[in-house]
């Protein structure tokens, strides 16, 4: 493996990425509701749809059991994180060299080549990373390490956007949007943009091997790269700092919001 891994460099341009995502939308929803200011209830709707569908639930069924509120959104968030922290984990499936080793089955089912990988790689091939690629076989490994935490970000921040929009024009105040996201937000973010730091600093560790087409080269300092004291320490720390995130949003940011603006 070359130098070490640049996973401060990833989580530092995962946060911007994620800021720069949040303030843009922010903007554009909030034009767009200043045209039509009677759908901010229908944005905030459609903008939370991940929240009420899939996590509400998933709280309120543990709450009934008599689990604690903070440790059910401590595990809803973690099972975000544990997608990108998979990304990096799970990578070394994708060796084509590799197939008949275990899991031989699930090795062959993520490299076999579908019919949406043309299309896919060929919208992905304005990316300079993506063209630069020495060889095809590791199109599929540069989609889980490079684009996908970048575009889970973008997505997440348009998100946030949406939803700080939407509630700063139902509550007619900014400040109360503010302080719904912001506290449990100072710290929830940065852990997930350290668990997508996980793939992207992986990948942009190894993009000469990348560009060279060193594909045995490549998969074998992924296999390093895992077993790094470095980078377990950060697999670590995610959770510690979701759980943070989940003890604020339980015991601070939803007390105050059940009062209202």
């Amino acid at each position: 493996m070359t130098g070490n891994p640049c996973f401060n460099w990833a989580w530092g341009r995962l946060l911007i990425l994620l800021a720069v995502s949040w303030v843009a939308a922010y903007l554009l929803f909030l034009g767009i509701l200043g045209l039509a200011p009677g759908s901010a209830e229908s944005m905030l709707h459609v903008a939370s749809g991940g929240v009420r569908n899939v996590s509400l639930p998933i709280v309120e069924a543990g709450m009934e059991r008599g689990l604690p509120m903070g440790l059910m959104l401590f595990a809803v968030n973690f099972s975000v994180s544990v997608v990108f922290i998979l990304l990096l984990v799970a990578a070394p499936l994708l060796d084509p060299e590799a197939t008949g080793e275990f899991p031989s089955l699930l090795r062959k089912m993520v490299t076999k080549k579908t019919a949406m990988d043309k299309p896919l790689f060929r919208v992905l091939g304005f990316l300079p990373s993506f063209r630069e690629l020495g060889h095809e076989d590791l199109r599929a490994v540069a989609v889980w390490l490079n684009v996908a935490p970048g575009a889970a970000m973008i997505i997440l921040g348009i998100e946030l956007g949406a939803v700080t929009a939407a509630v700063q024009k139902l509550s007619g105040s900014l400040l109360y949007a503010g302080a719904i996201l912001l506290p449990h937000c100072v710290v929830e973010l940065p852990a997930l943009c350290l668990a997508g730091s996980l793939p992207l600093g992986a990948y942009r560790s190894l993009r000469e091997q990348a560009r060279n087409g060193a594909v045995t080269e490549f998969f074998t300092s992924i296999r390093e790269m895992i077993r790094l004291r470095g980078t377990r320490m950060r697999i670590v720390l995610v959770p510690v700092l979701l759980l943070l995130a989940a003890l604020i949003e339980s015991e601070v940011t939803l007390p105050w919001v059940s009062g209202g603006p």
